[in-house]
């Protein structure tokens, strides 16, 4: 294949980039900033905005986590809404960026050639609080993966085998499931995967492909 060829093929393709941590900055007093990811290239960066668009990138995942030892229980969930809050806000500033809410969305940013950007939470971060996941949502994250370092939800890869999907995983899949969020099952270890995949009543994975409308 031609140099040629092979630029036609990524032109015409649709190019997805699954998963990436957008680069944050945190300041005193808990305020956060992206307003560089979204304008500059750092060396070394993961991804920036300005990267995918030079690249002819059509779609990405951007997720974030906390880290439930430094910042835990309600700390780690004003701290999230802090950092998307901030993800939605640079979003909507940008022209050709879209935010994905869904399936419309996405089918109308593809056809309009802009990058549509699908908000990820890393991990549990909504403090065992569905209401937690619930304003996450409205607030534009459509996935999630929660059973990366939590027990009380289901066992994760490098903890105990033994450790299956528990009765709080399962509510939590539950209101995905209702909301239109995607579970992913990034993290998990077999037994809690296996489980997960018996109790679903809807597609999971990494794809995005179960982006919905509410219920």
């Amino acid at each position: 294949m031609t140099e040629s060829e092979i630029r036609k093929l990524h032109k015409d393709s649709v190019v997805c980039l699954s998963y990436v941590n957008p680069s944050i900055t945190y300041a005193r007093g808990g305020k956060v900033s992206v307003r560089d990811y979204f304008t500059k290239t750092k060396p070394g960066e993961e991804a920036s905005i300005p990267q995918m668009l030079r690249g002819g990138v059509d779609l990405v995942v951007l997720s974030h986590g906390v880290e439930r030892k430094r910042f835990p229980g309600a700390m780690g969930v004003e701290f999230m809404l802090r950092c998307f809050d901030a993800l939605v806000s640079e979003i909507d500033r940008h022209r050709k960026l879209k935010l994905i809410l869904t399936q419309r969305d996405l089918d109308e940013t593809i056809r309009a050639r802009k990058l549509g950007i699908v908000l990820h939470v890393s991990g549990s971060a909504f403090n065992h609080d569905l209401a937690v996941l619930r304003s996450y949502f409205r607030l534009g994250v459509r996935a999630a993966h929660p059973f990366g370092d939590d027990p009380t939800l289901g066992g994760c890869a490098g903890g105990a085998k033994q450790v299956g999907l528990q009765p709080l995983g399962r509510q939590v899949i539950r209101e995905m499931e209702r909301l239109g969020m995607l579970v992913d099952l990034a993290h998990t270890n077999d037994r809690t995967f296996a489980e997960a995949i018996r109790f679903a009543e809807r597609p999971m994975g990494t794809s995005g492909n179960n982006l919905s409308e509410p219920s």
